[in-house]
């Protein structure tokens, strides 16, 4: 079980979401479900450099971009960046992106490993 931290930065219309600890598949789409339409952004950022979702199977990871295609729309033209330190949350996420096209998610993914980088690509600056 994790801590998931949320923050909402309202001035560039980004939530982040802070990961310490081992995610599990219920936390995603526990977390999502309430931002994603209770307080959506059109950008996100899930950092996992403090955590990890290593035990999710790839089978559940499939499942989670096709219960993500219901919980998107409120975020049309919306950015997620993921973020993990390691080889094997990095290969996840990455592998997300792939199941999240297959699914017609209409938001862009990419997969980062350091926070600065993605800020970057969503175009926020600290």
């Amino acid at each position: 079980m994790a801590d998931i931290e949320i923050t909402i930065d309202s001035a560039n219309d980004l939530s982040i979401i802070k990961v310490h600890g081992e995610l599990t598949l219920d936390e995603i789409i526990q977390t999502a479900s309430k931002l994603y339409i209770q307080q959506p952004t059109r950008l996100v950022l899930w950092d996992l450099t403090e955590g990890t979702h290593k035990n999710i199977s790839v089978v559940e990871f499939r499942g989670l971009a096709q219960k993500m295609r219901l919980l998107t729309g409120q975020r049309k033209a919306g950015k997620t960046a993921f973020v993990g330190s390691t080889d094997v949350d990095y290969g996840f996420f990455r592998m997300y992106e792939a199941f999240a096209e297959l699914e017609n998610i209409e938001v862009k993914y990419k997969t980062f490993k350091d926070i600065a980088a993605a800020k970057r690509w969503l175009g926020v600056r600290d």
